[in-house]
């Protein structure tokens, strides 16, 4: 989840939710916030936003072709969703909160016209719009949907320094991530 990018931050000054000169001279706009998750914060994110892996469907797949072939489909389905209860939505988003101390660090995110930067003790990370395939904007937060399929960037609205912050990343997301809104 984690990637350390090796390369410097490329903002130099920032002004919360404000214009702000950028590295070439223009003018971007820059939305920075800043928080820590909670757990519950988290695991509610994480069990709402979860998404289908390959070895999720490759369980699917054979539980449907099992009860297909020995005639128990019924079985199949009802002891995947069990599962899929089970292990989805309680065991493997507190495990994976155990598992990465990072996810309890403060962390600095910001958002200008270049990308996404994220700042925390032990990593930063830069991603660049190219990598952003979609955005949505949730009640709580929003998520960035990563291209490649890696772990999609959840931005906490409560985490906004400035009153105006949310409306800014709004435009942002518009103008370079394709932003859709569902609650």
């Amino acid at each position: 989840m984690n990637v350390d990018c090796g390369s410097p931050l490329r903002i130099m000054h920032l002004q919360h939710g404000r214009r702000t000169l950028g590295q070439k001279g223009n003018i971007v706009e820059v939305v920075s916030s800043s928080g820590t998750w909670t757990r519950m914060e988290f695991m509610h994110v994480q069990r709402r936003e979860y998404r289908l892996g390959r070895y999720e469907l490759v369980l699917v797949v054979s539980l449907l072709l099992y009860g297909v072939i020995f005639g128990n489909l019924l079985w199949c389905l009802a002891f995947g969703l069990l599962v899929y209860a089970v292990a989805v939505m309680g065991v493997l988003p507190f495990a994976l909160w155990k598992k990465t101390p990072s996810l309890r660090e403060p962390r600095t995110l910001t958002v200008d016209d270049n990308g996404i930067t994220i700042v925390a003790a032990s990593f930063s990370r830069v991603d660049e719009w190219t990598a952003i395939s979609g955005s949505k904007e949730r009640s709580e937060y929003f998520v960035l949907r990563k291209k490649n399929g890696g772990r999609s960037i959840i931005i906490l609205k409560r985490f906004f320094n400035g009153p105006n912050d949310d409306d800014l990343l709004r435009t942002l997301l518009k103008a370079n991530a394709k932003l859709s809104t569902s609650q």
